[in-house]
């Protein structure tokens, strides 16, 4: 792989592929993960495993009409907010050397605040949580990709 391939990785997080596995989240409760890593053709030095958890309150109204702050500016058709409620990261595991071609396991377990919302989807108003696990090295962290899960 060239100098560029391994910048690439350094940028983008490759050099492995992350998957999250979920258990069913309530909460106050705690939520059993297990974070799977397939490590790339060159070891990965990393200072810990963790799963991030967020949660967003989003408002969508589409039918409405907002007058334009500039008075010479068109009406704008449409009003979205979002809130982020939650923001947490659970770390899994520590600072280890990953090797090339190996695959890792790591299981652990989160616990959500009594007090946050649960998730919500209604018409105009939504309470959405989501989840990443990733590896915390040397430039981008390569990451599984957010995914919604529903929290109760």
């Amino acid at each position: 792989m060239g100098l560029f391939g391994g910048m690439k990785n350094f940028l983008t997080g490759g050099g492995a592929k992350v998957d999250l596995e979920i258990g069913s989240a309530v909460r106050g409760e705690p939520v059993s993960v297990k974070v799977t890593a397939e490590v790339g053709e060159k070891d990965i030095d990393v200072r810990k495993v963790y799963v991030r958890v967020r949660a967003q309150e989003v408002i969508d109204l589409p039918d409405v009409e907002l007058a334009p702050p500039n008075p010479k500016a068109a009406p704008t058709r449409g009003l979205k907010r979002t809130t982020e409620t939650f923001d947490q990261e659970f770390r899994i595991a520590g600072s280890q050397t990953l090797k090339a071609g190996e695959t890792y396991e790591f299981d652990g377990e989160m616990t959500l605040p009594t007090q946050a919302s649960p998730t919500f989807i209604g018409r105009y108003a939504s309470h959405v949580w989501q989840v990443t696990a990733a590896l915390d090295k040397s430039g981008n962290d390569p990451d599984s990709g957010w995914a919604d899960i529903q929290v109760s």
